[in-house]
């Protein structure tokens, strides 16, 4: 049976079908379609799945750009963490990542795999989009491109669609902006070897769905829930009907014990969260997420002189790897910088052909330190990018 695979990235769009159940797995359809700066990714699916020899009524992947999304990103959290417990706690901590939404304007979802956390978020408005156009296929997945091609090609270094992939040996990985040609290639999957260009989306097309955050949990209308998966029976059948509504009533027993026992897990969980991310604050249950949000926003201010290491290793990290303001017409608004993380503000020119080509850039050269982590968030306004980038320091 035919699988697609699509990926949206920053700079094109790309489809795979696949079909592993052949007695010669290959790829049996591969497209490709450039996006143009400003192309929504509603519009990029839209003219992907326009394209001549795309069958309807088959599985559809999808995976998204880092870009796209509110929030993608993944964690290394304390061991004996459970499933849910993790999806609990990873609210808390995908919210201190989207830059200017929250939990109340996204849909979520997040995965745990060993001690490694990975999490997405997208805009409802945008999820609602992306939804209309797969209407007439069966949606099975909704990831980062990433988390796919990390779980696909594990320990892979990828360029591709405007974007640079890295992943390590376990579920993490990270992907940055670039501007450069793409790598070609391939790249290996069990006995075939995928062509560096149809990489991403062949890597939605066999990813497993329970292994990375998938957001089709978030929609009402794709989740397997009991009526669905019963409604037949239940409609035609009723003797079956009562021996279901039976079941049923034992399932939800089993589930208060078993909520029961996850919410004294994600109580342990916070409280270890606690230590470990602000220890020096009395932990209080419930309120992790607020006091992250006060910890972000009080970045770079010491609570006790003296306790606090120095930032200024992290100061000449940022100036090795700084590009010349100069010829980027950086203007810096503001830095702040505490021994952990901090913020920086500036304004770079608008490029004609790719408005944030200046700012991809900036965020770019930061990533290249294996020291820091740089994530930015951008707004085009007058001829000029508006950059903010949040940073993380571990020496």
């Amino acid at each position: 049976m035919l699988t697609l695979g699509v990926a949206l990235l920053r700079r094109s769009a790309s489809l795979v079908g696949f079909d592993r159940e052949a007695k010669s797995p290959s790829i049996a359809l591969f497209r490709t379609v450039p996006r143009p700066p400003g192309m929504s990714p509603e519009e990029a699916l839209r003219v992907l799945l326009a394209q001549e020899g795309v069958p309807r009524g088959v599985p559809l992947l999808l995976a998204l750009s880092p870009s796209d999304l509110a929030c993608g990103d993944s964690w290394t959290l304390p061991k004996g963490m459970t499933g849910r417990a993790a999806a609990k706690i990873g609210a808390a901590l995908c919210e201190t990542r989207c830059a200017s939404e929250t939990i109340e304007t996204v849909v979520m979802d997040s995965s745990l795999t060993d001690t490694q956390a990975q999490a997405v978020a997208l805009d409802r408005g945008l999820a609602d989009g992306l939804l209309r156009q797969v209407e007439g296929f069966r949606l099975v997945l909704v990831t980062a491109a990433p988390a796919a091609i990390a779980l696909t090609f594990p320990g892979s270094s990828l360029v591709q669609g405007g974007e640079w992939f890295e992943s390590g040996p376990s579920a993490g990985w990270r992907a940055y902006p670039v501007d450069g040609s793409d790598d070609g290639g391939s790249l290996s999957w069990k006995d075939l070897q995928i062509p560096a260009a149809q990489a991403p989306a062949f890597a939605a097309a066999v990813c497993d769905p329970e292994r990375v955050p998938n957001l089709v949990n978030a929609f009402p209308q794709y989740r397997r829930t009991f009526f669905k998966r019963f409604r037949d029976p239940i409609l035609n059948i009723s003797a079956a009907a009562a021996l279901c509504l039976g079941a049923v009533a034992v399932q939800f027993h089993r589930e208060i014990a078993r909520d029961r026992d996850e919410l004294a897990a994600a109580r342990r969980a916070e409280m270890e969260l606690w230590g470990r991310f602000l220890p020096s604050e009395e932990p209080r249950e419930g309120r992790l997420l607020k006091a992250m949000r006060d910890r972000l926003a009080d970045l770079g201010e010491t609570s006790g002189a003296g306790e606090m290491p120095s930032a200024l290793a992290f100061w000449g990290e940022i100036g090795k790897q700084m590009p010349d303001p100069e010829a980027l017409g950086l203007t810096l608004e503001s830095l702040d910088l505490a021994p952990d993380g901090g913020r920086l503000s500036a304004r770079v020119p608008a490029a004609k052909e790719d408005p944030l080509k200046n700012a991809a850039q900036l965020e770019g050269r930061l990533n290249q330190s294996k020291k820091m982590t740089t994530r930015g968030d951008y707004e085009v306004r007058d001829g000029q990018v508006q950059v903010r980038l949040r940073m993380d320091y571990k020496p």
